[in-house]
């Protein structure tokens, strides 16, 4: 009987213990609601700003260029430079005539223009004698039936646009004597003698699209970086100020632990967390149309452990961080820096070694890869070993910042 009753009254005072920690957790909990409702301005800005950052960027990053001014200096008057002319798209490149190429040059030189298309005299006429003489072309006619482009490289971007629409015109031209002179004037012939390049057949590709834009390649960096790194600001401050308001050490007078302190901002931040993945996913998805081929639950819950990392790298930052201003460089000072090295503005592979070895281990890099593989390629935990180390680095990241954290807050608790 008198163990029955030990066990009982050691059981009760368990139960006691146990609901009195979720107690101080509520109460602590309670306490940072009612901060928030006194900054309500700023709790809104804190809800939005990852979704304000995908729509500019689906609005403005990664579109092709448009109306770029592009010179013309032509003087064969016949068809088929005419063709090719027309051929261009003009959405993207506007034409501008020249009737020198001196002149032509000179623009290009003082920014007026992007590129030069230089169409020699005679152009048709060496066309059509490469076609009827193959084997007996001179120099002259071989010059006079190639298109020369001079474009201004100093924008690699548009640069590149320009060239690609080019190309697209010179197949187009293509198609089009092809289909009014037969088997003479084939597309792959035009070609192949204006460029005098081989283009083999494009065989429609396994993964992606060949005219997929930039604004989706980045996409699932931007996802991933933006709820990080707005996670990790909206709770780096957080130790910081409870210790410069004092609030902290009354916390520990009133009996509440480190693991207790740091559940109840947690949750916090949690909650706040949910809302913005929620509103940023609805923008992507649904307003921009960007292209999910996998599961959905296997990105949000990716991007959320994404965003619960940025949690607890902001608590680390907090709890190292003696002022504000201190957070604010450590913040600011790893972000660069991961932005360069995680892969999210340029392809890992095109690093040395060592910067590739230290940026796949990075909080974010992995899940980039993951998140891009899961919406573009469809892959499942199951499919590729890429998808589990997304998960599984993002993972042993949160448990190391936790832990260091957690670890601070313990000796704060004890001094």
């Amino acid at each position: 009987m008198e163990s029955f009753s030990s066990a009982y009254i050691s059981s009760n005072n368990e139960s006691k213990t146990n609901s009195s920690k979720l107690g101080r957790i509520a109460a602590m909990s309670a306490k940072n609601l009612i901060r928030l409702k006194h900054n309500i301005p700023v709790i809104i800005f804190q809800l939005l700003t990852p979704t304000l950052c995908i729509i500019l960027f689906c609005t403005c990053f990664g579109r092709d260029p448009k109306n770029v001014a592009v010179g013309v200096h032509s003087f064969d008057e016949l068809k088929l430079s005419k063709w090719f002319l027309e051929a261009i798209d003009n959405s993207t490149i506007s034409q501008m005539n020249f009737t020198s190429i001196e002149s032509a040059m000179m623009s290009l030189k003082e920014g007026k223009i992007w590129a030069i298309i230089q169409i020699e005299p005679g152009f048709t006429k060496a066309i059509e004698n490469r076609f009827y003489h193959k084997q007996n072309v001179d120099e002259t006619t071989f010059e006079k039936s190639k298109i020369k482009v001079h474009i201004d490289w100093t924008n690699q971007i548009i640069g590149a646009h320009i060239q690609k629409t080019i190309f697209e015109a010179v197949v187009s031209f293509g198609k089009k004597c092809s289909t009014a002179y037969g088997e003479k004037y084939s597309s792959q012939t035009i070609v192949d003698v204006m460029f005098n390049c081989v283009h083999s057949q494009i065989q429609k590709s396994i993964y992606g699209d060949r005219k997929q834009s930039l604004t989706e390649f980045m996409t699932p960096g931007n996802i991933v970086i933006f709820v990080f790194f707005s996670a990790a600001a909206s709770t780096s401050l957080v130790f910081v100020l409870e210790r410069k308001e004092g609030t902290f050490k009354r916390c520990i007078v009133a009996g509440v632990n480190p693991h207790e302190f740091l559940i109840s901002h947690v949750l916090q931040q949690i909650l706040i967390l949910i809302i913005q993945i929620a509103i940023m996913l609805f923008f992507t998805f649904l307003i921009f149309h960007i292209g999910n081929r996998g599961s959905l639950f296997t990105v949000i819950v990716l991007v959320f452990l994404q965003g619960f990392c940025g949690v607890s790298y902001g608590l680390f930052v907090s709890a190292i961080s003696q002022q504000e201003n201190h957070a604010f460089i450590i913040l600011m000072g790893s972000l660069l820096p991961n932005f360069l090295i995680s892969g999210f503005i340029w392809p890992l592979e095109t690093m040395p070694y060592i910067m590739m070895q230290i940026g796949k281990w990075l909080p974010n890099a992995a899940a980039i890869d993951a998140l891009r593989f899961v919406m573009y390629r469809g892959w499942t935990l199951t499919t590729n070993s890429s998808i589990p180390i997304g998960f599984l680095v993002t993972i042993c990241w949160i448990i190391a910042f936790q832990t260091i954290a957690l670890l601070i807050f313990r000796r704060a608790y004890f001094t």
